[in-house]
């Protein structure tokens, strides 16, 4: 399986260059250090488990090396909690998923596009927070991780409903894998996850009960927010051999017609979409009087 051909090693390189030659004192080139272990025996389990293909396990190493190493543990935690709680509700009822997996524009090993849609921002977010010296960052990125992880979690319980899920737009029945599809059990594993969250980054760094709220019900926001993307302008496909309707541009080894949406928006752009919507409208709710 190929890795995107970017140079995945020179942000991490870089980041490396500038521990050494500017920031020596501060212990981030320690932090780097341990980063990269710590990220590479998680990149390395979660390729081993099937939980991420190669691009996705490499993203993985780089993204966990520069949270620890400019994030330190505060950062490192609340991330550590999503995938290693992810990784395990994934394989829950693998069989039944199966069932599913054709209408997904993706199977259930997660690649390159998927670990930078769930990670991509939070890794941003500790990078201003450590050039720009802002704590008020903090908030936002467990905002961006309380998205990521209610997203992933209402996808991969909401499947286990016994009611068929009704689109976010209309509330008529869908059938189960259809983009913008909620149900009880996938909204309530959202609002579950992003509580998770919110609780792990409350452990390192004290929120309060406002904050808390905000934090909780931002995480459920965007995942609203991501299955209103994913109802409307998300493309959504058609398998010209099975009929099928598809997430997939390719399906059955042929390319799908697009029924709706736009073709150029999957569900990896979609993920990064609402995580960024929901970032922003926590930062405005929670930083309201200095705005």
């Amino acid at each position: 399986m190929s890795v995107p051909r970017i140079s995945v090693l020179s942000p991490i390189s870089g980041l490396f260059l500038y521990a050494v030659l500017g920031s020596a004192e501060s212990g981030i080139l320690v932090n780097l250090i341990i980063g990269t272990l710590l990220a590479a025996f998680v990149s390395i389990l979660s390729y081993k488990i099937h939980f991420l293909n190669a691009g996705g396990s490499m993203l993985a190493f780089i993204m966990g090396s520069i949270i620890f190493g400019f994030g330190g543990l505060t950062y490192t935690f609340p991330i550590l909690g999503f995938f290693i709680l992810s990784s395990f509700i994934s394989k829950i009822g693998k069989n039944k998923k199966k069932q599913f997996e054709s209408s997904y524009q993706k199977s259930g090993v997660r690649d390159f596009y998927q670990a930078l849609a769930n990670g991509g921002v939070a890794t941003l977010i500790v990078l201003i927070a450590y050039f720009s010296e802002n704590e008020s960052m903090y908030i936002i990125y467990i905002a961006a991780l309380a998205t990521a992880t209610a997203d992933t979690w209402a996808t991969e319980l909401g499947i286990f409903s016994k009611a068929k899920p009704r689109l976010i737009t209309n509330f008529k029945s869908v059938m189960p894998g259809t983009s913008g599809g909620i149900s009880y059990i996938g909204t309530a594993s959202a609002l579950l996850g992003s509580i998770m969250i919110v609780v792990i980054g409350h452990i390192f760094h004290p929120f309060t009960l406002y904050q808390i709220v905000v934090l909780s019900l931002s995480g459920l926001g965007g995942c609203f927010i991501d299955s209103l993307l994913g109802a409307t302008v998300q493309g959504q496909f058609i398998c010209q051999q099975c009929g099928k309707f598809t997430e997939s541009k390719i399906h059955c080894e042929n390319n799908s017609l697009l029924k709706q949406g736009y073709y150029a928006i999957d569900n990896d752009l979609v993920n990064i979409f609402s995580i960024i919507f929901s970032s922003i409208i926590s930062f405005i709710l929670l930083y309201k009087d200095i705005l």
